[in-house]
């Protein structure tokens, strides 16, 4: 199918790339997730005190 290894090379690179944004993003989106409920919390708490 591909006789260059330059092609084989920039598929590879573009993979990578890709998993590497993924997995950036699935690891913010882990950190928020785990944030959220701590922030609801001090706002509430803030509520009462004011």
């Amino acid at each position: 199918m591909f006789t260059d290894k330059e092609d084989i090379t920039s598929i590879m690179m573009l993979a990578l790339i890709c998993i590497f944004t993924s997995s950036s993003i699935a690891m913010f989106a882990a950190i928020l997730h785990q944030l959220l409920p701590i922030t609801v919390e001090l706002q509430y708490e803030n509520e009462l005190t004011v």
